[in-house]
């Protein structure tokens, strides 16, 4: 019997706006191909997170006060020799463009209420969540940014940083599904606390919130939502990845090419390397043969070429040298991140 999969509110917008995309990302395991927004959006949290931690008031404040994280050379050293790390540049805007950009971002998430009001309780800066359940059937994880609690009010705040260059506008922000599953989420974690959203947009200085609550019914209904979207990713096939190209549908078509530079980074044809184990199960994949030694214990590096999407490209998907079969969740897992330690805090 194949294993269940989980939902996460980044896999439901991804099947929701290209099936072939849902497929390549979570059928074929292709590696994800990051941009420089993505991995500004890394750099802020990692600060975040460490900033919410007491030992570091006075990086914080320095910060804060002063408009700039060169106001404390640990946090600017970080940033710095993050997108160093990254190489920022290759995405295809420059270093100063981007480290600037960060800077405005981090400040942003510091003067907006970081900590919360008064006899706000943040227990971590980040929670992981997973959901099973039985009736209706779904399951689903995800990340909580910074929940804060509010033990007097009975209420809990759901803090979610966004990197975008836009807002949320009308159903994508009323009938938000992240926001909803993380309130989902909120409400078995916190059972005697009300749950709420606030997205907060680090491009947004002068008004960066945009605010969520649901009522009972509605996170209700959308349970029944999630177990169809789970019947749905369970018995998704190769045939249905074909079922909802975004180059044909007006509002989705941009993500196929958009600009004088921008193109799907799935559309056209490239070749990747697979770590497989011995079964030939897919473990890991890359853009480049980079895989440690640690990781090459767990089993071979195999080149693999990716046919590109069919809609673009006249032939079958399964002309992609790898198949769904190559590739599980597995058990195991490979640090392929662009982390850096944040020993430098200390």
């Amino acid at each position: 019997m194949s294993e269940i999969k989980f939902l996460s509110a980044s896999k439901i917008k991804t099947l929701e706006n290209c099936s072939h995309l849902y497929w390549v990302k979570y059928g074929l395991g292709l590696p994800d191909k990051t941009n420089s927004g993505a991995l500004r959006g890394t750099v802020c949290h990692n600060v975040f997170e460490c900033l919410l931690n007491p030992r570091h008031e006075k990086h914080f404040k320095a910060i804060k006060n002063g408009g700039s994280i060169k106001k404390s050379k640990v946090v600017d050293r970080y940033v710095l020799s993050y997108l160093n790390r990254v190489d920022i540049e290759k995405y295809g805007d420059t270093f100063q463009f981007n480290y600037e950009l960060v800077d405005k971002m981090i400040v942003v998430g510091l003067k907006n209420n970081f900590f919360g009001n008064k006899g706000a309780y943040i227990e971590k800066p980040e929670i992981g969540f997973e959901i099973k359940n039985k009736k209706p059937a779904y399951n689903i994880r995800g990340f909580i940014d910074k929940p804060v609690e509010y033990p007097d009010k009975g209420e809990v705040v759901i803090v979610d940083y966004k990197s975008s260059k836009g807002k949320f506008r009308g159903e994508e922000l009323h009938s938000n599904v992240q926001a909803m599953m993380s309130s989902l989420a909120a409400r078995e974690l916190w059972p005697d606390l009300e749950p709420s959203v606030e997205f907060l947009f680090l491009r947004f200085p002068k008004s960066p919130l945009q605010r969520l609550k649901f009522s009972k019914d509605q996170l209700d209904g959308f349970e029944f939502y999630l177990e169809q979207a789970n019947k749905v990713i369970n018995s998704f096939t190769e045939e249905d990845a074909k079922s909802n190209y975004a180059a044909d549908k007006k509002k989705n078509s941009w993500m196929c090419a958009a600009g004088a530079t921008w193109v799907c980074p799935y559309r056209d044809p490239f070749e990747f390397f697979s770590l497989v184990d011995k079964n030939g199960k897919q473990i890991s994949s890359s853009m480049k043969d980079d895989f440690s030694e640690e990781d090459r214990k767990l089993g071979s590096v195999k080149k693999k070429t990716y046919a590109g999407c069919p809609r673009f490209h006249d032939q079958d998907i399964s002309e992609t040298k790898t198949t769904a079969e190559d590739f599980e969740i597995s058990s195991t897992k490979v640090n392929k991140d662009n982390d850096i330690d944040l020993n430098s805090f200390k």
